[in-house]
């Protein structure tokens, strides 16, 4: 398998972006959903919201930086056949959830960038360097960036569920290849459609 993308496969490169923002963007989720859920006023969960929260802002950055990355390889690379011809309404669908994920799987960690920065908060990349606030300290500006980040956040974890649906569809309903492409090592088995 190489590094570009093929008609026939996914490379390497594209692999990557998918498996490693996917798992970050659960790993950031789950830290956020500990972090509502502790106990507000308990001095060790006050300890623990302190360290989640630093980790979860190192996650959001580093999805922020890895999906520009992704955004800018997809647009210069080539993407493989699908097995089967979607008709015009799949495909719209299909073009319509991916431009959606990538509006807020940037949108989302902006929003979380807003919402520390109208806090006042000082942030710090795995405690190497200081991430600059894009936004002035403001109270009443953290009553808007917050929520949509918060709900954002579970916006775009519905979608990445359909995006997960969707998958398992292609591979267990239309058995095409798309799922399988997707994954370490796999190979087409089904020619793409002419």
């Amino acid at each position: 398998m190489g590094a570009r993308n093929t008609t026939e496969a996914w490379g390497w490169v594209s692999k990557s972006f998918h498996w490693i923002i996917a798992l970050i963007i659960l790993g950031s989720s789950i830290l956020a959903i500990t972090i509502v859920h502790a106990e507000e006023g308990v001095p060790e969960n006050i300890r623990r919201y302190l360290a989640y929260i630093k980790v979860h802002k190192w996650f959001g950055f580093t999805a922020l930086a890895l999906i520009v990355l992704r955004l800018a390889w997809a647009l210069n690379s080539t993407r493989p056949a699908v097995s089967h011809a979607p008709n015009r309404w799949e495909a719209r669908m299909a073009t319509a959830a991916h431009v959606a994920l990538y509006v807020l799987m940037i949108g989302v960690p902006i929003m979380g960038w807003l919402s520390s920065s109208s806090f006042g908060r000082v942030t710090t990349y795995f405690n190497l360097f200081v991430v600059p606030n894009i936004w002035p300290k403001d109270p009443v500006m953290i009553k808007i960036w917050h929520p949509m980040h918060k709900y954002g956040a579970w916006l775009l974890l519905a979608l990445i569920a359909a995006h997960v649906l969707a998958a398992l569809w292609h591979h267990f309903v239309r058995k095409d290849d798309v799922l399988r492409l997707m994954l370490p090592g796999a190979r087409r088995r089904i020619p793409p459609a002419g």
